[in-house]
């Protein structure tokens, strides 16, 4: 897939994609560009080729816990090499404050929504149907390295999931989809953590009864909790 003539990767999760196949069955499609990738600190950059890679640094100082602004320290340099409507893009998605610039969230979404009109807003992503099985498309930008706030989730000792797994997931790193907090100061701004990947892991390392009670407490997610009213 491109993205206005830009290479992008794609991530496939949702019920259908691990397997399920009930009623209301999704398919969530993560796409990101391959060469836009956020780090946790400035030491992490040097991992980095910056002639190849263009890269953010997670802001989480000023949001509530899984939550951050993106800096975007590159970003005047790299509208002075790009043309056309890539350059328009990715002015349109930035926002300046206090002398610095970020990638704004939901400046992000309107840009990627500009490209498919007829998709409604679904949270962090552009969502649709293709005849009766219901697709949501996320934007999302890759962290290499798994972000310091969730640390403790992989360096935990447990029965499950076991070592090799923790240690698959905390070398895979993670992503971050476009939607703020609504408790946060930034909401309009901030970027989501996301563990979509490292979910799939340990679905991956479940056993057929572990995966059945799985898909029961989706089915009771779905069809129950998300109907009770607040009031109840």
């Amino acid at each position: 897939f491109k993205f206005d003539g830009q290479p992008i990767s794609t991530i496939l999760s949702g019920s259908r994609r691990e397997g399920f196949r009930f009623e209301n069955s999704d398919i969530d499609v993560m796409c990101g560009l391959d060469y836009l990738k956020v780090v946790w600190n400035s030491n992490q950059q040097l991992s980095y080729n910056p002639l190849e890679t263009v890269l953010l640094i997670f802001d989480g100082s000023g949001s509530p816990p899984g939550y951050g602004v993106l800096d975007f320290p590159g970003r005047n340099l790299i509208l002075a090499f790009l043309r056309g409507s890539m350059r328009d893009h990715l002015d349109n998605a930035t926002f300046c404050r206090k002398g610095k610039w970020y990638l704004s969230s939901s400046k992000t979404k309107q840009v990627v929504r500009s490209f498919a009109p007829f998709y409604n807003e679904h949270g962090p992503c552009a969502s649709g149907s293709v005849g009766s099985i219901e697709i949501d498309y996320a934007f999302c930008l890759t962290s290499d390295f798994w972000p310091p706030a969730a640390f403790e989730f992989a360096n935990r000792r447990t029965v499950w999931p076991k070592d090799n797994v923790l240690n698959d997931i905390f070398n895979t790193g993670c992503h971050l989809v476009p939607i703020g907090n609504k408790l946060g100061q930034h909401e309009e701004d901030e970027w989501r953590i996301s563990f979509s990947v490292a979910e799939q892991k340990l679905m991956y390392s479940m056993n057929h009864c572990e995966f059945v009670l799985y898909g029961l407490l989706k089915i009771f997610l779905k069809e129950v909790l998300n109907n009770v009213s607040a009031e109840e």
